[in-house]
């Protein structure tokens, strides 16, 4: 009898074993996030973003062009002085020559969406559409920016 408990459970052991290991081993689709999300941080953290379009979209679906180097378009307002600086410990500094404000941000799941969040705020997300070495475009449901180096 003895011999059959042992048995049973040394099959039951091994069984739990083989399942711990299936869910903490990450399948292909995990790693590749994993890996979009790394190379997506390093390209963003420790650099000096500035403020290249700034534009404000409204509830009617219009849009409004607040700020763009490109066309010229108040290149003497505040915009032109904002920077944004992301650091690798999940904080933002958003800064203009006379404040700055401090921030949380962090890039979704799946590596093509960030959030940031400026005290007790409500977050904002946004979808990244270009993140490059020197280039950031993102686009939320009431703004679109872009932003380089």
């Amino acid at each position: 009898m003895k011999k059959l408990y042992l048995s049973l459970s040394l099959f039951l052991g091994m069984l739990s074993a083989q399942s711990c290991d299936e869910a903490i081993s990450p399948n292909a689709e995990t790693i590749a996030s994993l890996q979009l999300i790394n190379a997506r941080k390093k390209l963003l953290v420790d650099k000096t973003w500035k403020f290249y379009l700034y534009v404000t979209k409204n509830p009617d679906g219009s849009t409004y062009t607040n700020y763009s180097v490109k066309d010229g378009i108040g290149l003497s307002s505040d915009y032109a002085k904002f920077t944004y600086t992301f650091k690798s410990d999940g904080t933002f500094v958003l800064a203009s020559a006379n404040t700055s404000l401090q921030g949380e941000w962090v890039l979704s799941s799946d590596g093509n969406a960030i959030s940031t969040q400026i005290g007790v705020g409500s977050p904002i997300t946004y979808a990244i559409e270009t993140l490059t070495s020197d280039e950031l475009e993102i686009e939320s449901s009431s703004s679109k920016l872009k932003l380089k180096i």
